[in-house]
Order: structure tokens, then sequence, then C-alpha cells
């Protein structure tokens, strides 16, 4: 099944898994045109980021440490596409639940609620200051919960 957050900012994340829940697909679209950013899990360490720059996007799976965004040396994600039209940015990427980069990746849990935070600036530098930043609640199963404003 698809299904989404919506925040009052107009930051959208919608996500489906596929039938055999062997893969995510996720899709984020924010009133920017510089990067957006998903952060999984509760600890803000596993973190897909990308934007559009002349036309060319680029989306990466990394690491959050403080501030300071690295990029991982596996890059678990595939199926990446990103375009930027009338000042929204939407990035789309693919990622198994469970990857095999167990020191950067978390495991997303198929069977039960885990929290996520997401976020976008305005700015296409790589580093983790933003605009706004919000968390939710994602159940690949259930409808999810309201955003929260952090």
């Amino acid at each position: 099944p698809v299904s989404s957050l919506t925040d009052v900012n107009g930051f959208t994340l919608s996500y489906s898994i596929n039938a055999s829940n062997t893969a995510i697909t996720w899709t984020m679209v924010a009133n920017t045109t510089g990067w957006v950013a998903i952060i999984l899990g509760d600890q803000e360490t596993d973190i897909i980021y990308g934007s559009v720059v002349d036309g060319t996007a680029t989306i990466k799976d990394g690491t959050l440490a403080g501030s300071t965004l690295s990029d991982d040396t596996a890059q678990d994600i595939s199926a990446t596409t990103g375009s930027e039209s009338s000042g929204k940015t939407t990035i789309t990427f693919t990622r198994a639940p469970s990857t095999d980069d167990t020191n950067n990746d978390v495991v997303l849990p198929l069977n039960e609620s885990f929290r996520l935070r997401y976020a976008y600036s305005s700015e296409n530098a790589e580093t983790f200051d933003y605009d706004k930043k919000m968390s939710g609640v994602v159940n690949f199963f259930v409808e999810s919960n309201p955003v929260d404003e952090l």
C-alpha cells in the first residue's frame, strides 16, 4: 500500500513497500529549491538526502553527525530520481528495509511503527542547516500518524 505524511508547510513524504517486503520506495516533495532529507529511526544518524542543481539530481545515502553530513561507503539506495518545478523539489529513491551496511543504516521494522525525521533547506549545501525539521511515525501496514514540528 502507498501511504504518506504531509505537514502544514507543504512537505509530503510518501512511501510504498513492494509485495515481497524487500524494497521501500520513498518520495519527498518540499516547497524548496534546496535539499530535502529523511532521517531514519530514533537517532539522527541514518540519512537519505538530495537536491537538484541545474536540472541534475544528486541523491545520497549518508550519515549525520551533528550538523555534518558524510556519504556512506555503501550507497544502499537505488532507482533515484529528482526534479525541481514551480519552487518544489521532488526526490524519489528505493531502499531495502534491511541493508548490509550495519554500521550506518537503520533496520526498518515492517511489523511495527517507527519514528523518522525529515527536513529541508533553501540551500544546496551539504550541511544539516535546515529551514524546517519535522518528525512523524510510519507503519507500513496501517495509516501513519500526524507529523510534529521539531
